[in-house]
């Protein structure tokens, strides 16, 4: 992945056989590190 490129979160999560729930927490963490944008 490269800077800017979107992240979903169920393509991320099927391509690992998890819910989203695991997804969504390290993504939450990225965010508050500053280093991903979370839109909705």
């Amino acid at each position: 992945m490269g800077q800017g490129v979107p992240i979903q979160e169920p393509r991320v999560a099927a391509h690992f056989g998890v819910s989203r729930m695991p997804v969504r927490e390290p993504l939450l963490h990225l965010r508050s590190d500053g280093l991903v944008t979370i839109k909705k």
